[in-house]
């Protein structure tokens, strides 16, 4: 299936790197998270061209592998009974894009939550969710793969959304039918940086190993008793214009009010600063006059909403420009990210910035709790 080697000493590296930050995301305490189910997967996938630079290179179907590794949360975190005790944790990807000098081979691994939505006779529905990292084996140069507009670093963020039909054919053998969508980019840590966009359906079949019975479920309880503000402030790195153009650092900091809605989901609202110089750079190139400093600052204000599961919280934001001197910027802009408690107060977040289906860059800061 894979027709050209990929560098198996580096590859192994990179992968075990991924796994192990993976693994520590599902991981409780530290403790080990144990198997409750295994599986694997099949499918075949198509590259959408989201722009029709892309369409040279995208016309192959894809072959898609994973190993699902399982467990069964059990009512112990209070918020397990609160989604009908989802299925977490780590699928190992592989992909061969039948394009071996441009677009080559990846390996990836993601974190998922797997929601049950329903049973109709014998058969279940689920939705899975996952993100995480993959290595790709081509990326773009300028030299030797100038066609590879959509990859230009080796390491890329990976999303996963797989909605899945499965039957059981014994009491521990499940064979399911997948309908799944992938994401991969950079963030814009290096250009170019348009992305692979991929819809595909497969076949898998899952084996468990041992069941997992529930424990006496914690009552649901409202994580958040009071509406609450926090400060946030957080760096990025990101090029612009064309591969091997200036890198700036945008800094972005947020003035927030959070306010609980029902059990683990709350609403926020949020002010918005961003001081970015990469503004110059489009104000420039679009024919106008650059005025600094005022021209590196943009001002927003953006909605939130989010759903706090113990210590992880994951988040999407909606925002508008209030002011904006980027040309290339449109009014509207979004992020998705998650946050963790590392203390009473203090928390550590990331999240990926974009306009549109256009990922602008990848914020990582620290957020205080007032």
């Amino acid at each position: 299936m894979f027709g050209k080697t990929i560098n198996l000493k580096k590859t192994t590296i990179i992968l075990y790197l991924i796994f192990a930050l993976s693994w520590n995301t599902i991981s409780q305490n530290n403790k080990f998270v144990n198997i409750n189910s295994v599986g694997i997967g099949l499918n075949r996938n198509l590259i959408i061209p989201h722009d029709d630079t892309l369409k040279p290179i995208t016309s192959n179907s894809i072959n898609h592998f994973e190993l699902l590794l399982t467990r069964q949360t059990n009512g112990e975190k209070d918020w397990h009974s609160f989604i009908k005790y989802p299925e977490v944790g780590i699928v190992i990807k592989a992909l061969d894009f039948n394009n071996p000098e441009v677009l080559g081979h990846s390996l990836g691994a993601l974190p998922f939550l797997n929601i049950k939505l329903g049973s109709y006779s014998k058969f279940n529905t689920s939705i899975r969710i996952g993100v995480g990292l993959a290595y790709l084996s081509k990326k773009y140069n300028q030299l030797s793969n100038p066609l590879n507009v959509a990859i230009s670093s080796s390491l890329n963020l990976i999303g996963d959304m797989n909605l899945t039909i499965g039957y059981p054919i014994t009491e521990r053998i499940i064979m399911n039918l997948n309908f799944n969508a992938l994401h991969l980019s950079n963030g814009s840590v290096k250009k170019p940086n348009y992305g692979l966009n991929l819809i595909g359906v497969g076949i898998g079949v899952n084996y468990t190993i041992n069941k997992q019975n529930p424990v006496n479920s914690i009552p649901i309880e409202q994580r958040l008793s009071n509406s609450f503000y926090w400060i946030s402030l957080a760096g990025g790195f990101k090029e612009v214009g064309d591969a091997g153009g200036p890198l700036y650092y945008p800094i972005t900091s947020q003035f927030s009010y959070i306010k609980p809605l029902y059990h683990y989901i709350q609403l926020g609202a949020s002010i918005d600063l961003i001081y970015d110089k990469s503004a110059r750079f489009h104000i420039r190139k679009a024919g106008n006059t650059y005025n600094p400093p005022k021209d590196d600052f943009s001002a927003g204000v953006s909605s939130r909403i989010q759903i706090s599961l113990n210590k992880t919280c994951f988040y999407g934001e909606l925002g508008i420009y209030l002011y904006k001197p980027n040309p290339r910027f449109p009014i509207i802009y979004q992020r998705l990210g998650f946050n963790y408690q590392l203390s009473r107060f203090l928390y550590y977040f990331m999240a990926l910035k974009t306009h549109g289906n256009r990922a602008d860059h990848i914020d990582i800061g620290l957020a205080v709790k007032l």
